[in-house]
Parts: C-alpha cells; structure tokens; sequence
C-alpha cells in the first residue's frame, strides 16, 4: 500500500522534462512516496509540507513575491543536485518557520 510522506517543492517540469527556459526558475510540488525520500529531502535542506495545497501556495508565493510583474517566474532559491523524480529539489533563501513537520 501507498503512503503520501507529504510534499516538498521541486523545478518546474516544464523546465526540467521539457527544457523551455521560461520555466528555469519555476517550481512546482511533488509527492514524497518512501521514507529514504523524505529522509534524503530533509538531508539535502528541502522543505517538507504536509498536504498538497499547502506546498502548491508556498511555491506560487516563492515564484510570484509581492510586486512581481509578468508572468514569468522568479524563485529566489536555489536547487540542489539531489532530484525527485528528475526535479531538482527548491532550497529556499529563507526556510519558512510555520511549516507542521509530517508524522512518518
């Protein structure tokens, strides 16, 4: 059986499968499916949400911050050579202090 171990936040896939550069600094949230990757995510200074939507928001704010014109995305973060499912893990400039931490 299945278990969600929560959601952390990773490159957008349009940048990372598709390579359209529009995408570079877009983010998205991916599933975490296994223990040793949630384990590997909290190694490598990932963010660990515990539903879905909540991770969906942090990324849309990271992206679009207050005063942020056009379309096109601007995570300030950085992204770390660990990957999930091919997408660079988000490693934020400022970790967020109101994060739940997940009951694995």
């Amino acid at each position: 059986m299945y278990k969600n171990y929560g959601y952390t936040i990773v490159q957008h896939s349009g940048y990372a499968y598709g390579l359209k550069s529009d995408f570079k600094h877009g983010l998205e949230a991916k599933v975490i499916g296994s223990k040793p990757q949630l384990e590997d995510i909290t190694k490598h200074g990932g963010l660990i949400f515990p539903t879905f939507q909540e991770a969906e928001d942090y990324a849309h704010k990271e992206m679009y911050p207050a005063g942020h014109e056009g379309w096109l995305p601007k995570a300030p973060g950085t992204f770390s050579d660990y990957k999930r499912a091919g997408l660079a893990l988000y490693i934020p400039l400022n970790q967020p202090t109101n994060l739940k931490p997940t009951n694995p």
